[in-house]
């Protein structure tokens, strides 16, 4: 609800081996209001029409952005500069562990 879109819940239904999967898959509103519902177990299809309009007016009245606080989010909000992403750590590279907990001591 918060971020005011639709939402699309795909559930497995059926039995495979000895678990059952219980379906009733669902599309909710921008206010998480139940569009559409598979009230069964089996293999369905639900459709449901998302009204753009819907999402407009929910979005004009439930506004999250209001409450922000963004001089609190420090490096989360800095616009990333060049000389920055020189000083980020690569993907996949670990923490140096402290010197008190490495290995041998």
């Amino acid at each position: 609800m918060e971020n005011s879109v639709f939402f699309i819940n795909v559930n497995r239904s059926g039995q495979q081996g000895k678990i059952r999967y219980s379906g009733h898959s669902a599309i909710a509103g921008p206010s998480g209001n139940l569009i559409a519902v598979s009230e069964m177990d089996q293999e369905e299809v639900i459709r449901a029409v998302l009204d753009e309009d819907e999402l407009v007016h929910n979005r004009s009245t439930r506004n999250v952005f209001r409450d922000r606080r963004p001089e609190l989010y420090g490096l989360l909000c800095a616009p990333i500069q060049e000389e920055t992403i020189h000083h980020l750590p690569d993907i996949g590279s670990s923490p140096q562990a402290p010197e008190a907990l490495k290995e041998g001591d």
